[in-house]
């Protein structure tokens, strides 16, 4: 009986305030500390801007790349690797290793890539299909926080390695690395007026 006082209390209290309705939602977006990146100039001449380096929310990557030969197969090898408290580099999080060639022909393949690389391609010129002819290509505008992210990932420092290869030897033709933390914000907290 006195549980069923107090609940009816409470609500009577908690009624009493005007809720403002707040729509709003968390997002883990990507926040870019470094960027590195290495070609192997037979095959790739890939140049790159880090745009808004101390922007949360405005970062931005640039692309121009210079295919000086036909590419009959590209794979892809991307890991994901955390960075400890004490600066230290884990074993991958994440590792996969993607045929190029197989993907475009067969997008649904890879649902985490997909996603990936339907925001790439809205701001990029890329070859759509193998053999991948030579010539001048780019990504533009690659904001890092509007990038899709699993949201289950954790608010951690890591470092992605996107290794691009190509040929018999399996040769590595462009090697990119970007440094950063992973940080939830909060969009629309205010309520609008």
């Amino acid at each position: 009986m006195k549980f069923m006082g107090s609940f009816l209390f409470l609500s009577i209290v908690l009624m009493s305030f005007r809720v403002e309705v707040v729509n709003a939602f968390v997002k883990l977006v990507i926040f870019g500390t470094k960027v590195e990146l290495k070609n192997n100039f037979k095959t790739f001449n890939v140049s790159y801007n880090f745009n808004n380096p101390k922007s949360l929310t405005n970062q931005s990557l640039d692309f121009d790349i210079l295919l000086k030969r036909d590419l009959n197969d590209l794979k892809l090898v991307i890991s994901y690797h955390v960075i400890a408290l004490n600066n230290t580099m884990q074993n991958a999080l994440l590792k996969r290793s993607i045929d190029i060639c197989f993907f475009l022909r067969n997008p649904r393949s890879d649902r985490l890539i997909k996603s990936i690389f339907d925001y790439i391609k809205e701001r990029s010129h890329l070859p759509s299909k193998c053999p991948m002819p030579a010539g001048t290509y780019y990504m533009h505008n690659l904001k890092l926080a509007d990038m899709p992210l699993p949201g289950l990932l954790p608010e951690t420092e890591f470092m992605v390695d996107l290794g691009y290869y190509s040929g018999i030897k399996k040769e590595i033709t462009v090697s990119f690395q970007l440094y950063g933390k992973l940080v939830r914000i909060f969009e629309n907290i205010l309520p609008s007026v």
